[in-house]
């Protein structure tokens, strides 16, 4: 079933803490509006599941194990979207993500 209340044919979202709870919903409700999506949890097993049910909807689905409490791991989480699904035109946190220091662009 495809929603037809927004239609996001062509856009890649990134999505983190797609693996369970909101993250989950949100990942499969960009998906039920045609968008592509990159997803990223800790739980990689789970999120892999995630990804099988984005890809029965008829969407791409990239996944990457990150632990958002890691810089490390974000900077490599973002690495991978960039090779894998770029352009993303969208990110979308399952969580609160707050990083010492304040906020910058790069």
């Amino acid at each position: 079933m495809t929603y037809s209340g927004f239609d996001l044919s062509g856009k890649v979202a990134f999505v983190t803490g797609a693996s369970r709870g909101i993250g989950r919903a949100i990942a499969l409700g960009l998906a039920e509006c045609g968008a592509d999506l990159f997803l990223c949890s800790r739980t990689l097993p789970d999120l892999q599941a995630v990804a099988r049910e984005v890809r029965t909807r008829g969407r791409k689905a990239e996944v990457t194990a990150v632990d958002v409490g890691s810089v490390e791991s974000i900077q490599a989480g973002v690495g991978a979207a960039i090779y894998l699904a770029s352009p993303a035109s969208d990110l979308v946190t399952g969580h609160l993500l707050m990083v010492d220091g304040g906020w910058t662009a790069q």
